[in-house]
This record gives structure tokens, sequence and C-alpha cells, in this order.
């Protein structure tokens, strides 16, 4: 099934191919492949919009830089992945043109992904990433890549609200940022890229 990478206007360059790619990988490989048949949509989103996104559906009016939003028909416990329901998914991405995910060129004919075997959004605030890859002394593209692996996590049921979760997680991203270095590769230095989010 397909990645979609989704881009709001006024967010900078990001390496779409790429983050597809590795994305890509990150769902190959989180729970031993469980999920490869489904779709995932990354929105590339601006502060702004991952703002008013974290207060209505979070009421936190922090920007943040990754926010999950797990397709499933029922809702979970607290979690920090944020469910939605069919209904609700297509408003999640307004303001976004569809690109084609071959060539990364905007694409008119194309309106929502299918909603089958459909995990769920991820809207990454980048200038709030490049600012983070900053003080971390990263590629932005680099930061972006871990808050996807992060958000992927939580689209597929990870959870990091006891000591004993936080552990699963870890393990689960650093298993997902291993095989994304292995097997597509990242920007920047690999001895300075962190084992997990969590880290």
């Amino acid at each position: 099934m397909a990645i979609f990478i989704r881009a709001m206007r006024r967010i900078g360059t990001v390496d779409r191919q790429l983050l597809k790619k590795q994305i890509e990988v990150m769902r190959d490989t989180l729970l031993d492949g469980k999920f490869r048949n489904h779709d995932a949509t990354i929105i590339l989103a601006t502060n702004a919009k991952v703002r008013r996104l974290n207060w209505r559906y979070a009421s936190n009016r922090e920007t943040t830089d990754v926010l999950s939003f797990a397709l499933r028909d029922e809702p979970r416990r607290k979690s920090r992945s944020l469910s939605v329901s069919q209904k609700d998914i297509h408003g999640l991405i307004q303001d976004a043109p569809f690109l084609d995910p071959n060539t990364g060129q905007l694409r008119s004919d194309i309106h929502a992904p299918r909603i089958t075997n459909d995990l769920g959004r991820i809207f990454v605030a980048v200038p709030f990433c490049k600012t983070i890859a900053k003080e971390r002394s990263m590629e932005h593209a680099d930061y972006i890549t871990l808050a996807c692996a992060h958000g992927m996590a939580h689209l597929v049921g990870f959870d990091h609200e006891t000591e004993d979760e936080i552990e699963i997680m870890k393990r689960a991203e650093e298993e997902v940022v291993q095989a994304v270095i292995s097997e597509v590769g990242i920007v920047g230095d690999v001895k300075s890229f962190p084992k997990s989010y969590l880290s």
C-alpha cells in the first residue's frame, strides 16, 4: 500500500522522495511488518497548523514537532496518539494539496487517500523541527525522519504514558531507526543520529 506525503505551502525544502522511502521502511519494520499493507499520510505542515490541531484535538496550545492521528473505529484509552473516525479524517487534511507519491508533484486529480487499511495521519511542524534540529546540531531532514518514526510508532499503537510503555516504544523506535539507516540512509552523520525519538 502507499505512503502519501503532502506538504503545505511555506514549509521550506524537504526531500519528499527520501522521506517517503524512509517511512515505507518504518511501516514495514514496525511489529514485524504487520502493517506492510496499510496506507499512511504524512503532512509537512506549518507550526501554526500543528498548533491549531494540538489545541483542537488535545487542548494544548503549544506548538509541537509531530502529531499522530490514528484512524480507528473506536477511541483508545488516553493516549498521545489522537484517535479520529473515518468521518473526521478528511477534515484533518484540508489546505494541504496532494503530491504524487512517485514524482512529488502536485496532483489535482486526487482528493483523498483510500480509507481501507489506512493507519492515519502524521502532521510534522517542519519549521519547529528545523529549530530543534539546529539546537541538537542535526540535519533538519534527519530530525523530521526521527519525528516521523515516533509518529509511525504511535499510529500502530505504541505509547509512552508509563515507564513500561516508554521502554517498549523506545525499543520499537530503535529498531525502526536502525532499519531506516541500513536500508535507505539518512542525510547527516549516522554516528550523531539518536537511536530513538525518546532517547
